[in-house]
């Protein structure tokens, strides 16, 4: 019987050449909610291709600790039929104190045998889903936002989550903060419970575990 790749790997195991492009990184904000019911409209505009979107596939290698933080480590590919597939390398870390905001590095990875390398160490540690980018006003803060509404697949099918994202100018993360609060405190109508810095929900733990179990 063929053994299964071992989720004992991690970032360690991603070739040199591969980790030394990463970076540049940058500082965001982001604030998560579960979503019951997706408002008609939303489903029409899916329904009638209105919206930019990309099927995702996203693989976590086993999470480890550098210089003191967290990190962990994500590999996606992404896939558009006018835009063909995509490969990205992430490396993300939590700021203490902060349940919003993190600190992520990202790279292209352009060779695909790369990727499926990296990808093989992820088994077990996947998710898949489609993501359609939806603007939004906001009219607490008088603008318009994108709403990133993930669909998830396969074993996830039918948990629907959406996130909004404010960019960090500079380094200067207590405003993006304060625009994430305003949200959080007055949220669209249609955004269900707020699971904002839960870990059972964020990505990697869906990857891992499957849908939280009721308490």
């Amino acid at each position: 019987m063929k053994e299964k790749p071992s989720h004992a790997l991690h970032v360690n195991d991603i070739p040199h050449d591969t980790l030394e492009a990463v970076k540049n990184g940058e500082y965001e904000v982001e604030v998560k909610y579960i979503i019951d019911t997706i408002p008609s409209e939303i489903e029409e505009g899916i329904l009638q291709n209105k919206y930019e979107y990309r099927v995702i596939e996203q693989g976590y290698l086993r999470p480890t600790d550098k210089d003191g933080k967290f990190i962990r480590m994500r590999i996606r590919k992404s896939y558009h039929p006018n835009h063909g597939e995509e490969y990205r390398l992430t490396e993300k870390s939590g700021i203490k104190g902060s349940d919003v905001a993190r600190f992520e590095h990202e790279i292209p990875v352009e060779d695909k045998n790369t990727f499926d390398g990296i990808w093989s160490l992820t088994q077990g540690h996947r998710v898949h889903k489609t993501r359609y980018y939806i603007p939004y006003l906001h009219p607490e803060l008088n603008e318009e936002v994108t709403i990133e509404l993930d669909i998830f697949h396969d074993a996830l099918e039918g948990l629907v989550l959406a996130e909004v994202e404010f960019k960090v100018e500079g380094d200067d993360v207590k405003a993006a903060e304060a625009r994430a609060e305003i949200l959080r405190e007055s949220p669209f109508g249609w955004f269900g419970l707020d699971v904002t810095g839960e870990k059972k929900w964020k990505n990697s733990q869906l990857a891992a575990k499957g849908l939280p179990k009721e308490e």
